[in-house]
């Protein structure tokens, strides 16, 4: 007999084009589920609720989600066992989170985890996914307190995959969070054509010198090479990115295309900073191997059950592992929680999700992709790196850590062979004149020459002076010096008298002949 149901809900949409996709999470989920029921039979059985969307794209599955819960919820669900929302991305993370927390019920993210800031009352939001992002967004944002760059440009790439926007927010969402700590001086869409690269880069040159863009990687090689273009890539400028993981959905991370811009965009890469996983920037090859070659059951899962057929290299595998993880702490936590209840007349409301969720902070997971660590907030946290491309190598490097489980605030180096374009490295966050030489201390002049160009011309003139007092002081020194030491005399000198010496005192009566012998 088993003594705990647990039904979970995931609402979804197939699609080949997104990494939530449940195309891609579904065979995930059922070769999890039915490995979870063998291991645990007669203690705990899962099932799975799939709120399948007829939706075309991950952002209207996310408007459409949110009635689908409470439909399920309310009306459709088995009412004796414990109800769990599997969130896979693509849904409405605010309205889910109040839900949940309004049914008392725990809400576990496996893919697109946001932090939305919301204090309530229910069981906190557990995130595990496979991007650390709240450990990505410490980076950045001690990043920008190592360098004190307090002004930043954000650039978000509409067409991108929805990782990126959904960053972009998150990241403006945690600025607030923490009181304005930097100053966000605008966040545009961007679309890919070159009246509108050319006016962001004009944009972003007036108003600051620290640039995020939220993209794929791709659009980011483009956007730097129109940077290099307009000498915004010589070291005044700064370029952040994040790459979520390696994937080909988020673009090839580098300037290595081989096309006829390769020697430009490698130019322009060494004004660029990645922020990443440190597990992805050691790796040789930045992959990720799932063990027990599950990628190739995934993929025999989803042939057999959904009829749908992709290469494995067309699959978002840290994002699948990251789902297949979620489960196993799922029932690890559950596993435990039914230790801490009386046996006899058991029904699945005995367990408080509020307690469960509690089980899953501050603590390290062991799974088959390694450890995984969630912390006080119940969101995974991860070493994270920022790296730089090597002059050299070509290659990404890291030399900035956050290390998972310290404190998050600062970054430390790893090595400083950072060479930065210009030499002067960090770059300063507002050139002394302001971004558009608008201060007026710059115009010194009635004509508005820029202070630069005045302070240049200054030093020349006393350059210049300098020079010329130098020597005529000198000439006074030497006519001085010639006047006191009128009895000093050429070594040569002293050389021909001698032989004129040597000559008269052989033969006083002969006529003496001789040369000047060389100074040797």
């Amino acid at each position: 007999m088993v003594v705990l149901e647990v039904e979970i809900a995931c609402p979804g949409y197939f699609a080949l084009n997104s990494h939530p996709s449940l195309a891609f999470n579904g065979p995930v989920i059922d070769l999890a589920v039915a490995e979870l029921n063998a291991a645990l039979a007669g203690r705990i059985f899962f099932t799975v609720t799939y709120l399948v969307l007829n939706v075309p794209n991950c952002l209207r599955n996310e408007e459409e989600s949110s009635p689908a819960l409470a439909q399920w919820y309310y009306r459709d669900r088995n009412k004796s066992s414990l109800p769990i929302v599997l969130a896979l991305g693509c849904i409405d993370t605010l309205a889910a989170e109040q839900l949940t927390s309004e049914w008392e019920i725990l809400n576990i993210a496996s893919i697109g985890v946001r932090e939305t800031g919301q204090k309530l009352p229910g069981p906190v939001p557990i995130g595990v996914g496979s991007i650390a992002r709240p450990s990505l967004y410490a980076a950045f944002f001690s990043l920008l307190a190592m360098f004190q760059w307090t002004t930043i440009y954000i650039v978000i790439d509409t067409d991108s995959p929805p990782t990126y926007p959904t960053m972009a927010a998150s990241i403006i969402a945690r600025n607030r969070e923490l009181g304005q700590l930097v100053t966000i001086v605008e966040s545009i869409a961007w679309e890919r054509r070159p009246t509108t690269l050319n006016d962001t880069l004009q944009r972003f040159r007036s108003v600051s010198r620290v640039l995020l863009f939220c993209g794929q990687a791709d659009r980011l090689r483009r956007l730097l090479i129109e940077a290099a273009k307009k000498n915004m890539t010589e070291g005044e400028f700064v370029y952040i990115a994040f790459e979520p993981f390696p994937s080909k959905s988020y673009g090839k991370m580098t300037w290595n295309y081989g096309d006829a811009e390769n020697e430009i965009a490698q130019h322009a890469f060494d004004s660029l900073l990645v922020i990443q996983q440190h597990q992805s920037a050691t790796s040789p090859s930045g992959s990720q191997h799932p063990p027990r070659s599950l990628d190739i059951l995934f993929q025999r899962e989803a042939r057999s059950k959904y009829n749908i057929t992709y290469d494995l290299d067309d699959q978002p595998m840290p994002d699948m592992m990251a789902t297949y993880i979620t489960l196993s702490m799922l029932a690890e936590v559950l596993n435990e929680s039914l230790d801490s209840v009386s046996p006899s007349n058991f029904k699945a409301d005995q367990i408080r999700q509020v307690e469960l969720a509690r089980r899953f902070f501050n603590r390290t997971f062991v799974t088959e992709t390694g450890p995984v660590y969630i912390d006080s907030r119940g969101k995974r946290r991860d070493s994270v790196a920022v790296c730089y491309f090597g002059r050299d190598s070509g290659m990404r490097e890291a030399f900035l850590l956050l290390p998972v489980g310290t404190n998050e605030r600062y970054l430390r180096y790893l090595n400083n062979t950072m060479r930065w374009p210009g030499g002067n490295w960090p770059p300063i966050n507002e050139p002394l004149c302001g971004y558009r030489h608008e201060r007026p201390s710059c115009s010194l002049s009635t004509r508005g020459i820029p202070l630069p160009e005045i302070v240049t011309l200054l030093a020349a003139v006393l350059a210049s002076s300098g020079a010329i007092l130098y020597y005529y002081w000198r000439t006074k020194r030497k006519r001085e010096e010639d006047a006191d030491a009128w009895w000093l005399v050429e070594l040569t000198s002293f050389r021909l008298i001698y032989r004129i010496l040597d000559c008269a005192l052989v033969d006083p009566d002969s006529s003496c002949e001789f040369e000047e012998l060389p100074y040797e």
